[in-house]
């Protein structure tokens, strides 16, 4: 049963700080989420930049791509210009981050087997780590990455393209659906949501279909990876429209991205044991013999669900449904 579209909006909310009396309710909503999700990224930098521990880094990236998804879902509604520079921003901080992660998940997949192999791997990775967030730590602390909340609503107060759907239209050609919606500014976000996110729905199967294969490459995975969170960060943003049955969806979402993630951990850390850095001892390859392994394993169990639950006209005709709102 599809979710009434007025019964669970949360009272209370707090709302987007120096917002232009102009704008549509819609571009209100718009705005407010970049604005949290700005917010969360400057929290979670400020923490990255005091303490990189493992997990502060990882929720820095979180929250920077949460951010970056933001922007790239709502690009037809802000300013090109103001919007671009930001969006290099953000990037930028998800890309000084990006060594210092991929030691660590190295670092969790070789402590959990190299007990039996010496310790002198995972010492040589620790010693690389120290390196990479030093070199973060001067990255971060740039200017260009600094007082991002002011930046946002210093972007946020250009005006929108004058035409939405002519911005849309003219840039649609040979780029991903996902960043140029047809977003209705003077519509509710109900009427927004129910014309938007089942289209996006739709394409995931389509991307999905296409990636889940058997003998597909990590890449295609690993971009299939991708536009699972892409799609689960845009629902999240209208979790007040769909109430609580959204949770089951995210959920599943969630799942795809957890078998996902653990085939880019074993991908990207067989990549790094690859590289000249690591060193090419006999527990080294021995370890690459096991991740290969257990890679391999993680990518059958991974299609066989996705065959199971996703792969099947019924599931996308369910997820279309469900997102397409009643209008009242």
């Amino acid at each position: 049963m599809q979710p009434a579209a007025t019964d669970t909006r949360a009272s209370g909310a707090d709302p987007e700080k120096a917002t232009p009396q102009s704008r549509s309710d819609f571009l209100d909503f718009v705005h407010s989420h970049c604005l949290r999700r700005t917010e969360k990224t400057a929290e979670r930098l400020a923490a990255a930049r005091s303490d990189p521990t493992a997990s502060a880094v990882h929720d820095l990236r979180v929250a920077a791509r949460r951010l970056l998804y933001t922007l790239d879902c709502f690009s037809t509604l802000l300013d090109p210009d103001r919007a671009a520079d930001f969006r290099k921003r953000v990037k930028s901080i998800l890309s000084a981050a990006r060594r210092v992660r991929e030691l660590d998940v190295a670092l969790e997949l070789v402590s959990e087997l190299d007990s039996g192999m010496g310790n002198s791997l995972a010492d040589d990775l620790r010693r690389m780590r120290e390196t990479a967030t030093r070199i973060m730590g001067e990255q971060l602390e740039r200017k260009r990455v600094q007082n991002l909340t002011q930046r946002w609503l210093s972007s946020a107060s250009g005006s929108a393209p004058e035409s939405v759907e002519d911005r849309s239209a003219a840039t649609t050609a040979g780029r991903r659906p996902f960043t140029h919606l047809s977003w209705m500014p003077d519509q509710s976000c109900e009427a927004n949501a129910s014309a938007i996110l089942p289209t996006l729905a739709v394409h995931f199967f389509q991307q999905g279909r296409a990636a889940c294969t058997e003998g597909t490459a990590p890449e295609e995975l690993h971009a299939f990876r991708l536009a699972s969170k892409r799609l689960r960060y845009c629902l999240e943003l209208f979790s007040e429209q769909y109430g609580p049955s959204l949770a089951t969806r995210l959920g599943a979402l969630r799942d795809i991205q957890g078998r996902l993630g653990a085939l880019s951990d074993y991908d990207s850390t067989i990549r790094l044991l690859h590289s000249a850095e690591a060193p090419d001892d006999a527990a080294s390859q021995r370890l690459l013999t096991v991740f290969s392994v257990r890679q391999s394993d993680a990518t059958e169990s991974f299609l066989k669900s996705w065959k199971r639950h996703f792969d099947t006209p019924k599931a996308e005709d369910d997820w279309r449904s469900y997102l397409t709102l009643r209008q009242e």
